[in-house]
This record gives C-alpha cells, sequence and structure tokens, in this order.
C-alpha cells in the first residue's frame, strides 16, 4: 500500500508498505474490509494528515433530484 506523508518541513515522503494478505482475498466482502482496515490505520497515525473529503460525486445523474453535497449554497439577499 503506498501513501504520502507531509513531514516537518512540509515536504511530502512516499511510503510504500506491505499490503495485507487478505486484500487478495476472493470474498469481496473480506478483501474490502482489509483495504479499508489499511487505509484506516493510516490514517490513524496522524489524522491531521488524512485527506477528510474526497469530491468524487460532485456531479449528480441527471433527473436523479439529488443536490451536490459539495455545492456551496448561497445566502438570500436580505
Amino acid at each position: 500500500m503506498g501513501y504520502a506523508e507531509r513531514d516537518a518541513d512540509g515536504d511530502y515522503v512516499v511510503r510504500f508498505e506491505p499490503a495485507m494478505a487478505a486484500i487478495a482475498a476472493d470474498d469481496v466482502v473480506a478483501a474490502t474490509t482489509a483495504m479499508n482496515a489499511a487505509v484506516e490505520a493510516v490514517a490513524r497515525r496522524d489524522f491531521r494528515q488524512y485527506q477528510w473529503t474526497y469530491k468524487r460525486f460532485t456531479i449528480r445523474p441527471p433527473g436523479s433530484g439529488e443536490e451536490s453535497p459539495y455545492e456551496r449554497r448561497r445566502r438570500k439577499p436580505r
């Protein structure tokens, strides 16, 4: 598994660690659980380093009726 970490000087260090064997499991649930546990372990090293927002789903399908969770809401003029 690879991830980047910001060091004390503000530079980034790319780190690689062996993946858990369970990530290669034939059972999708077991593999996904192992992958999520690995990501969680990296995030727990230093919560400030983890990217807590990921704007993957900003575009909603036409006609879905769903609003983007990342869209800024404008205040109504007074």
